[in-house]
């Protein structure tokens, strides 16, 4: 039985307490919201991973995860699910790694909210993914010259570039300026010492967000501060 017609959760998967994150988590306030953020394995592990989903509005209650960027929901299965797919409330879930970690993502969905892609009902949702924004310089000295910090955002191969909007990016809430755009591939600039004076110093994992179709698109990444 599916319960509210629509949701299937997931009881399946074995959930244990979220890793506490190899950097400081931030999540700064977004004009963009709502937003949801993934922690997960670093780049390149194998193993049993943690995946844990972050949410600051408290309507985003369902989630689906691609735990190898495939573009397929791995976590809860879709087979045999209704239109608009199985959900589960889990905010975080375990899964192994077989071979060198690509990225994941998460969606993050009210359970109320749709709109029509090709004639067929979807329901509307935010999503993010892990490492996929990497700083330049990734580390600096916080009296250190150099007015911005360029961020490589590249954008899962499952999606598609032109549903986004690079020229309303942020940086954990900070005005974002796009100064390239290839494919997968964008580039912005943020202002150093304002993310300096907002992360503080230490290792520190940064958030870039920008709209994607009706919602939110947010990817990971990670800078130290000395």
């Amino acid at each position: 039985m599916r319960g509210l017609s629509i949701l299937c959760l997931a009881v399946a998967l074995a959930f244990v307490i979220p890793a506490v994150p190899a950097a400081a988590p931030h999540l700064g306030g977004s004009r963009l919201d709502p937003v949801v953020v993934l922690w997960g394995c670093a780049p390149g592990s194998t193993g049993p991973c943690t995946f844990t989903a972050e949410t600051r509005n408290a309507s985003l209650i369902f989630f689906q995860y691609d735990l190898n960027v495939d573009g397929a929901w791995d976590f809860p299965q879709q087979t045999g699910c209704p239109v608009l797919g199985c959900w589960t409330t889990l905010t975080s879930v375990t899964w192994t790694v077989s071979e060198p970690f690509p990225g994941a993502c998460v969606r993050a969905w009210d359970g109320v909210s749709t709109w029509i892609v090709g004639g067929i009902v979807r329901p509307l949702t935010a999503m993010g993914c892990t490492t996929f924004a990497d700083f330049m310089p990734r580390s600096w000295d916080r009296n250190s010259p150099g007015r911005m910090v360029v961020v490589k955002l590249t954008i899962p191969a499952f999606l598609n570039p032109r549903d986004f909007d690079p020229t309303r990016a942020e940086v954990e809430g900070l005005p974002a300026i796009l100064v390239g755009h290839a494919g997968q591939t964008m580039f912005i600039h943020v202002d150093r010492a304002a993310l300096t004076r907002l992360l503080g110093p230490g290792p520190n994992t940064v958030h870039v967000t920008l709209p994607w179709l009706a919602r939110s698109f947010t990817a990971a990444g990670s800078v130290t501060i000395f």
